[in-house]
């Protein structure tokens, strides 16, 4: 097979990705255009795990380093005035499991902390990537389920394609890795642990809710 027919191939490949992602992008965007009332979208994901690291670290340490879990949820709703507004979660944990016990856990944490302190949604779209092991398998969907009398309210699931640094997850994730590593490089904190790491993000508090979760 030549150079010029795997291209071609490959092509056709990428060209079906790109289309499913615009498609997906497309069908959130609208969800969220439409939201009435009590209604909300739940984007969640985990972040890349964050690596510990110090200002003044040996070399060697760089191939041993402590890792840290960041689980984020972006909850959408219309707000007062009919506008589109969202809240930010970040669930921090030194569990690195990233399986669908955590998924379960850290959604719980935050859909009770959206619930208590603003309003009882009416029906919730959720919506996530399509690893098995943390959400697309049998466990998970029994647990949305279960979950929906748990929640009180009816939900809707739905999972997108590999898009990986083109969600809204992505720039949390940025700010919150950005903000504990400043202080590590300030000498202003020593982080060595998932809650060091959560009590550094407690710091001048961002309109990001943060919550440590340990093993």
């Amino acid at each position: 097979m030549g150079s010029w027919t795997k291209l071609i191939m490959n092509l056709k490949t990428i060209s079906l990705h790109f289309y499913n992602v615009h498609r997906q992008h497309y069908e959130l965007r609208k969800v969220k255009e439409t939201l009435r009332g009590a209604d909300i979208v739940l984007q969640f994901d985990f972040a890349e795990n964050y690596a510990i690291k110090q200002q003044n670290e040996i070399i060697s340490a760089h191939w041993v380093s402590t890792s840290v879990s960041i689980f984020i949820c972006v909850f959408y709703y219309s707000s007062l005035i009919g506008s589109l507004a969202h809240l930010s979660y970040v669930v921090v944990s030194d569990d690195l499991t990233h399986d669908k016990n955590d998924v379960a856990v850290g959604t719980k944490i935050c859909v009770e902390h959206f619930r208590s302190h603003h309003f009882q949604p009416s029906i919730m779209h959720h919506g996530s990537g399509v690893a098995a092991s943390q959400y697309k398998n049998c466990y998970t969907v029994g647990a949305f389920v279960y979950q929906t009398s748990d929640y009180g309210c009816p939900r809707t699931r739905s999972f997108s394609g590999t898009t990986d640094g083109t969600g809204p997850m992505d720039g949390i994730r940025a700010e919150v890795k950005r903000k504990v590593w400043l202080n590590t490089l300030r000498g202003q904190v020593i982080v060595n642990n998932a809650e060091q790491f959560y009590k550094t993000l407690k710091i001048d508090e961002t309109s990001i809710m943060v919550f440590y979760l340990a093993s």
